[in-house]
């Protein structure tokens, strides 16, 4: 008796046309990405200085996406709060995180992270800019230099605010305290708008402000310019001396912005977020408002280049916190 091949049954030939739909969707659903508008959270108060790049960055990255990027505010806690939302959010590509390394790198040496790390529960989709901190003060205070900086320390331990614990105005402060061998008082806010508005008020002294927020008030003449706490003048406010041009050990905490998501979101959807975020760096008129604000515009990293300075910098700042004695609050 011969025997013959049957046919594949209707069921088979089923199976196979589904497994192929499948694999065909995969990349059809990362082209379609994103199909609808995507919540950008920034851990800090509105009006600050990550804040204002985090705008201009949605505004761009809108256009070239077709979708549009709401801006949510979430300050306190050092930026936890905002932080660890976007940890626990679906890693769908619809709610990302911007944020300064300060709030992502450093504060996760000093606050109580166990909600969130920088390493194993985002990834990173890009830089966009660096900034620089100042030092500066409120007219009735009558600081104009380091000098008179530390003949008010040899009386008093002067107050300085920041716009948080662990922020980089903040760990350049205790660099500049170790520099200049004084006693200081630290009043942290939650975000750079709150604090500069008081000292603007005249209720804090003395701040370290980032160098867009500082740039347009000490041009108006409404604070004064102490020192720069970097290791070059800052090309916004080319008149204000760094420490080390006061005679004093260097002062440098390098402030840089970027965008993350929550770990696990499809590489596909990364590589789309990380191509909208360079183009905005590319972007002539994106760029002049960056640096028009006070920022030094970097952007064109790659994914991996962008993961690595994370890893690196979040090790780094764990051996200057260590150094500097500051403690988990």
């Amino acid at each position: 008796m011969r025997q013959t091949r049957s046919k594949p049954s209707a069921v088979r030939r089923a199976v196979v046309l589904a497994c192929l739909c499948a694999f065909a969707a995969g990349p059809a659903a990362a082209a379609s990405y994103p199909e609808r508008p995507i919540r950008m959270i920034v851990p800090y108060a509105a009006g600050g200085s990550t804040d204002n790049v985090a705008r201009i960055v949605a505004d761009g990255m809108s256009r070239n996406l077709g979708q549009t990027i709401a801006v949510e505010n979430r300050g306190g806690a050092g930026g936890k709060l905002g932080i660890d939302a976007v940890a626990h959010a679906a890693p769908d590509g619809y709610t990302l995180l911007f944020t300064d390394s300060g709030a992502m790198l450093v504060n996760a040496w000093l606050f109580d992270r166990a909600g969130s790390n920088p390493v194993d529960d985002f990834e990173t989709v890009g830089q966009i800019t660096v900034m620089q901190n100042v030092l500066v003060a409120h007219p009735s205070a009558q600081l104009a230099t380091l000098t008179d900086l530390v003949a008010l320390a040899a009386k008093q331990a002067p107050i300085y605010g920041s716009s948080g614990t662990g922020t980089l105005g903040h760990l350049a402060m205790e660099m500049l305290r170790q520099s200049l061998g004084i006693e200081l008082v630290h009043v942290p806010y939650k975000g750079g708008a709150p604090v500069t508005n008081d000292l603007l008020g005249g209720q804090i002294p003395m701040a370290a402000l980032t160098v867009p927020t500082a740039a347009p008030h000490i041009k108006s003449g409404k604070v004064v310019p102490i020192a720069a706490l970097s290791e070059h003048r800052t090309p916004a406010l080319p008149d204000v001396p760094t420490v080390a041009e006061q005679g004093y050990k260097g002062v440098s905490a390098a402030l840089w912005q970027g965008m993350y998501a929550p770990a696990g979101t499809p590489a596909e959807t990364l590589q789309v977020l990380n191509r909208a975020l360079n183009a905005v760096a590319a972007d002539q008129a994106a760029r002049e408002r960056l640096v028009n604000a006070g920022n030094e515009v970097t952007g064109n990293l790659t994914l991996e280049q962008a993961a690595g300075l994370v890893k690196a910098e979040y090790e780094q700042w764990g051996v200057q916190i260590r150094t500097l004695g500051l403690s988990v609050q």
